[in-house]
């Protein structure tokens, strides 16, 4: 330990595998990525990103590194977002892919080090470096084929049908740039044509017609312009929306979002609603809201409607993306309203609770604080992805000690002082707004017969106090 601690910090390098590593001829730091396994996954299916962090050349155990989500389609997650290395100095969390295909980007952390995992998520049945194909089908770049048809660039074609773009065909139908074609339609820009129709620049063409610029054509037809086309059932477009570019840690503001009903249903207030929607959970959903918000007013297909929300910023800072989607009992629709806004935090702190403190240098008190109590429960949340006062299950992700330290750095890194009584050992976390020599508030924030997060306020403990020569 001692030659880590002299050999690691004497110069800093670029190692040739682009990691950034403290060298040493005699020692080095070293994050590497072992890899996702598997390299792609189906859509609603796991996989593993798994890190190995070595120093001096031997596994770093007990080391806790950060895994962060950079990119990814809608609803793929990490379902931890740190873990500690092993014996072996490796370090493992899962990515649970959304519905949608796409790449995952995601990180791990440590210090400066950083290395990134790439997963590709495939439609269901794909296989082979992404790509799926039944039946005869011929499938590349993640397409999925069946029937016959042939897919590219993670299009979907059956029946014979061809799909580049993302584009879906079936029954003999062409699709390209994400258009929708059956019955050997075809559909470039985001169209959708049926039993032979031609639609551009998401026009709607069924029975022959031709739609160009957003048009809707029927019968054989000829359509253009629109104002953005129509789509059969339940759809949205954004229009715009007032989400703030960044706000400060734990702050507050009000924004609203505005669509336009391109569907052919009206959204009525009993059975469409806005909600709140992401990959890492509802960052920025106030605690006790409902991440469904109402409609004020029924909205006819062609209308608008601008809709309130409500945002409430995590104890964490970074870049967080603020995502909005339409909503039924079926399931959400239409296009994902998102604003990357940047959250700022005080300094991080390294005040935490001084270690061997004699028995004779506390004085114990009555207080509670519920601000001190509001930040534990919030910085929990965004720990754990559930929501305050829920049954949270967190064995899977993290162990006592783990879970303690990690509350802790969340606290440190919203400018509190927070720590343990003895470090990887003690039961609760020990927290303190008014620096080591103020008051401390005491939380056992976790259930040990059930794995589970523990609330305030059923997990406060009291506070205390501490003589000031313990302090640094």
């Amino acid at each position: 330990m001692l030659r880590h601690s002299i050999l690691c910090s004497l110069a800093l390098a670029a190692c040739g595998d682009g990691t950034v590593t403290l060298v040493d001829p005699n020692c080095l730091q070293r994050l590497e990525a072992v890899g996702p396994a598997p390299l792609s996954v189906e859509v609603e299916q796991t996989a593993d990103l798994t890190a190995r962090w070595t120093s001096c050349e031997e596994p770093a155990q007990e080391t806790t590194l950060q895994f962060v989500l950079t990119d990814a389609p809608l609803g793929t997650f990490l379902a931890q977002t740190q873990a500690s290395t092993t014996a072996e100095g490796v370090a493992r969390v899962t990515l649970r892919a959304g519905t949608a295909p796409g790449v995952a980007v995601a990180s791990a952390r440590v210090g400066t080090h950083s290395v990134e995992f790439r997963v590709m998520v495939t439609p269901r049945g794909g296989a082979g470096g992404g790509a799926g194909s039944t039946g005869g089908g011929s499938a590349t770049g993640g397409g999925s084929a069946t029937g016959g048809g042939t897919a590219t660039g993670g299009g979907t074609a059956t029946g014979g049908g061809t799909a580049t773009g993302g584009g879906t065909a079936t029954g003999g139908g062409t699709a390209t740039g994400g258009g929708t074609a059956t019955g050997g339609g075809t559909a470039t820009g985001g169209g959708t044509a049926t039993g032979g129709g031609t639609a551009t620049g998401g026009g709607t063409a069924t029975g022959g017609g031709t739609a160009t610029g957003g048009g809707t054509a029927t019968g054989g037809g000829t359509a253009t312009g629109g104002g953005g086309g129509s789509v059969a059932g339940d759809s949205a477009v954004v229009v715009s929306n007032t989400l703030p570019a960044s706000m400060a840690c734990g702050a507050t503001a009000s924004a609203t979002v505005t669509l336009r009903n391109n569907g052919s249903t009206t959204w009525a207030i009993a059975t469409h609603r806005l909600a709140y929607v992401g990959d890492l959970g509802h960052l920025f959903l106030p605690p006790g809201t409902d991440p469904r918000v109402d409609l004020t007013a029924p909205v006819a297909p062609g209308a608008t409607i601008t809709i309130p929300v409500d945002l409430k910023a995590p104890t964490l800072a970074g870049s967080w993306d603020a995502r909005f989607r339409m909503t039924t009992a079926a399931g959400v629709f239409g296009a994902v309203t998102n604003r990357a806004i940047t959250v700022t935090c005080a300094p991080i702190t390294t005040c935490a609770f001084p270690q061997g403190v004699p028995e004779a240098d506390y004085a114990n008190h009555a207080d509670v604080n519920a601000t001190v109590a509001n930040l534990v429960n919030t910085a929990m949340e965004t720990l754990s992805g559930c929501p305050r006062g829920s049954d949270c299950y967190i064995g899977d992700r993290f162990t006592d000690q783990t879970w303690f330290a990690a509350v802790n750095a969340q606290l440190r890194a919203a400018g509190l002082c927070a720590g343990q009584h003895e470090l990887n050992h003690t039961d609760e976390i020990a927290v303190s707004m008014t620096g080591c020599g103020g008051l401390w508030f005491g939380y056992h924030v976790f259930n040990y017969g059930g794995l589970k997060v523990v609330w305030n306020n059923g997990a406060q403990r009291g506070s205390w106090s501490i003589a000031q020569v313990n302090c640094p």
